[in-house]
């Protein structure tokens, strides 16, 4: 298990971790050093001591050292077992002294453990190496009859300068090593003092330190929970108040934050419902002008149809009207021929009662191709009159394109031209049958008047053939009636040949009609799908709008989850 402390336990361990660790090291640093110095300095003692213990002995015993035996001279005298001199530098310097001969001890203050002088002990092997060998003062530590002691060895030369012995000086480690040791203790205590204090001062700040961090901690969580009414400020000068004031200024800078995506939401929100119901507005709409599209598309299709089946009943009248054409051309032959029979009516009478006769059968023809003409001008007026009811039925439809164009608004604007072009074709094939209804009705006037010159012309002939014994006046009457058959015929070929190019130029007129309906109803079609292709695009603007306005609610429901 994860042991969890909190700060201020963070930094109270940490103050004395450190505290506890620099102490310790003090202490073992500060015990080193001193007793180093302690025993520099008694070292330096010994080489005093030394020194005073070489001149006291030269100060009693003048004379040079030299050996003599087993015995070491100084001067005249012996010194082994020569306790009085060492006993008073001893006493002197407050340590033992020894005289060797050799690396054998004869007089010293050294004792034994038994209490007896370690007269005939020998000295170290590491000193007998420095001194009797390498003739060098030994200084340092050594063991003198098993107790550690600071010692200083010395080689004693003869006149001659031969090492012959050696002259030590020593004190036990004991007394330095207490010293040592008391001043460790002396500064261990010192130490635990200190770091009490520190651990006393670090409690102090510590505490008001994980105070701060726990009030930004709580700010911080009542900031996670949602909370931008809060005001987290620390008045510090330090990282703490920074962070204090970085955090004040992260709420305030968060409040601003989501007041401005509340504001946007809301106007999302809003934009949204209105797009969407502008979308359904526009649905519905461009439903309609598609319903009403398609039903323009069917009426001109069928528009088309009728105008076809015109068509091809002008074609019908065309040949009708140049079957005409040829009876009036013939019928105007025959009327040369009757002109010509009747100046010639004086050289034989039965010639002219057979003539009569033709004429009778000619005046028959000429009757039954008008009394056709008359029925066919009727055809033509009825067909005027279909093609004035399209013509105004086209406008009507235009006039619902149009209004209908105008409801669309923009996206109509381009039908509403195709509209208006209908409408003027229309008016113009309203115009054009105005203008064949008035051929027709002239045609038929000339068609009564010729219907009735020759039926008068027949009452003649008849009358004719019963007075053919009157052959002059009959002559008479004949010419001049003649006369004017043919003047009338004339004229009857004349109103066929303008019937023929108003036929021409109507059958001309319906196939312009025909392709231009043909051509709308293409168009028709064309505006319609995309009629279609816009419901669809506003079909589409109106889910992407829904799908809008619910995220614009949802983030509206997210942001209010902060309290400002």
């Amino acid at each position: 298990m994860k042991l969890r402390l909190s700060i201020k336990m963070k930094i109270i361990l940490m103050f004395a971790f450190v505290i506890v660790a620099g102490n310790l090291v003090m202490v073992f640093y500060m015990s080193g050093a001193m007793k180093d110095k302690v025993i520099e300095t008694a070292q330096e003692k010994l080489k005093s001591d030394l020194a005073m213990s070489a001149a006291l002995i030269d100060e009693i015993y003048p004379g040079p050292w030299h050996l003599s035996g087993d015995q070491i001279f100084k001067g005249g005298v012996s010194l082994n077992d020569n306790h009085d001199v060492v006993d008073l530098i001893g006493s002197k310097t407050g340590g033992t002294v020894t005289i060797f001969r050799g690396d054998t001890r004869v007089a010293t203050n050294v004792k034994l453990a038994d209490g007896t002088r370690a007269i005939g002990t020998k000295v170290s092997d590491v000193v007998a190496q420095a001194t009797l060998v390498e003739e060098r003062t030994y200084l340092g530590e050594a063991e003198v009859a098993g107790v550690v002691n600071q010692t200083i060895y010395e080689p004693i030369k003869d006149a001659s300068g031969k090492v012959i012995g050696i002259l030590y000086v020593g004190v036990p480690n004991t007394p330095y090593e207490i010293t040592a040791g008391e001043f460790r203790q002396k500064t261990l205590g010192f130490g635990v003092l200190q770091m009490l204090i520190a651990l006393g001062i670090a409690l102090f700040f510590s505490g008001r330190l994980a105070n701060n961090i726990v009030d930004l901690k709580k700010s911080a969580e009542s900031i996670a929970e949602g909370d931008l009414s809060i005001s987290p400020i620390i008045d510090r000068q330090d990282e703490i108040g920074s962070l204090s004031q970085a955090l004040n200024r992260m709420v305030q800078n968060l409040h601003e934050m989501v007041v401005a995506i509340d504001n946007t939401a809301s106007q999302l929100a809003t934009s949204s419902n209105e797009l969407l119901s502008a979308s359904e507005e526009s649905s519905a709409v461009s439903q309609q002008m598609a319903e009403a599209m398609t039903s323009i598309a069917r009426g001109a299709a069928n528009q088309s149809q009728e105008i076809a089946s015109a068509s091809a009943v002008f074609q019908q009248l065309s040949l009708a009207t140049q079957q005409l054409t040829n009876a009036a051309e013939a019928m105007a032959a025959t009327a040369d021929d009757a002109e010509r029979v009747t100046k010639e009516g004086a050289l034989a009478l039965e010639k002219s009662v057979e003539q009569m006769k033709n004429i009778s059968q000619s005046t028959e023809y000429v009757s039954e191709t008008i009394n056709k003409l008359t029925i066919s001008s009727k055809k033509i007026n009825d067909i005027s009159a279909v093609i004035s009811g399209i013509a105004e039925q086209t406008n009507l439809l235009a006039l619902n394109a149009a209004i209908e164009a105008a409801r669309a608004g923009e996206a109509g604007r381009g039908f509403a031209v195709v509209a208006e072009e209908v409408r003027k074709l229309a008016e113009q094939s309203q115009e054009a049958t105005k203008q064949i209804a008035a051929l027709v009705n002239d045609n038929h006037a000339h068609i009564e008047k010729a219907n009735q010159a020759i039926t008068d012309g027949e009452k003649d002939v008849l009358a004719g053939i019963d007075v053919a014994n009157a052959a002059n006046t009959a002559f008479a009457e004949v010419e001049s009636l003649t006369t004017q058959l043919i003047q009338q015929i004339q004229e009857v070929s004349t109103a066929i040949h303008q019937i023929a190019s108003g036929n021409r130029d109507l059958v001309s007129a319906v196939e312009k009609i025909n392709t231009i309906s043909q051509q709308t109803a293409s168009q028709t079609q064309t505006v319609s799908a995309g009629a279609e292709e816009q419901l669809a695009g506003i079909q589409e603007i109106s889910s992407a709008a829904s799908v809008l306005a619910s995220m614009g609610h949802r983030l509206q429901s997210h942001v209010g989850r902060f309290r400002l």
